[in-house]
């Protein structure tokens, strides 16, 4: 499956936190300027859940769009791994998104997990 932001059912619609198709089909480097552990949001099917979220800004890169980030345990892992295990201490900790695309348990890919790392290249 090829990753096109710039022509997807899924960037038809408003998000109020950042997606794949907001980096333009490229890696970006931000910074951590806050960490949010349970914010209440609705998942789709209206679901309510409580998420982590992570506010960045842009170093280098393309985002058209700077959006908060709800961290999955795959990305929350990632950043641990880099900054520290200590959530309290990723502020200012620079991280990579880079759009991709992962197999779901259905066999299915979807866009946008597994999206952090520290290789700013």
């Amino acid at each position: 499956m090829e990753l096109d932001h710039k022509d997807s059912a899924d960037a038809l619609f408003d998000s109020t936190y950042m997606r794949w198709f907001h980096l333009n089909g490229k890696p970006s480097l931000v910074k951590i300027v806050k960490v949010e552990k349970c914010v209440e949001m609705t998942l789709p099917g209206g679901i309510p859940a409580k998420k982590p979220v992570v506010t960045v800004e842009q170093v280098k890169g393309d985002i058209t769009d700077m959006k908060p980030l709800v961290l999955n345990k795959t990305n929350a892992r990632a950043i641990a791994a880099i900054a520290s295990n200590k959530p309290s201490q990723w502020k200012g900790a620079e991280i990579v998104l880079t759009p991709t695309t992962t197999k779901m348990w259905n066999g299915s890919e979807a866009y946008g997990s597994g999206w952090v790392h520290s290789d700013p290249s």
